[in-house]
């Protein structure tokens, strides 16, 4: 699943997907949906611009049906060199591309965060 596909057709598989889960989550009472904010595969390396853009566009739709589920998202950080969400910076990034709703938060993966920083200092910062 990558949200941030610059692939209309996998974005719109994901975007499918992370639906479903959403449904799901309110159908069986869960309140906190858990999502990876996507990859940055070629050519999305070299222009992460785009790849935000798809973030965005996934993000707006998802976001909207699950305020209306009563469901939190909660973006995941990451730690693979394509993945999106690696630093404390990028992550509030991506909650700032699509305007910081309330229903829309970090899941701090303390995991993946000691592959890329001093897991303290990422959850500081």
């Amino acid at each position: 699943m990558n949200i941030a596909s610059l692939n209309r057709a996998i974005r719109h598989v994901s975007e499918k997907l992370l639906l479903e889960t959403i449904i799901f989550a309110s159908d069986i009472g869960a309140k906190i949906v858990v999502v990876h904010p996507g990859l940055r595969f070629f050519p999305g390396e070299k222009f992460p611009q785009l790849v935000y853009s798809a973030f965005t566009e996934t993000m707006f739709t998802c976001v909207e049906i699950a305020r209306d589920l009563d469901i939190q998202i909660a973006l995941e950080n990451r730690a693979n060199t394509i993945d999106i969400g690696k630093t404390p910076e990028e992550l509030l990034k991506l909650l700032e591309l699509i305007k910081f709703p309330k229903n829309v938060g970090i899941a701090f993966d303390t995991a993946q965060a000691q592959l890329v920083m001093n897991p303290t200092e990422f959850y500081k910062k």
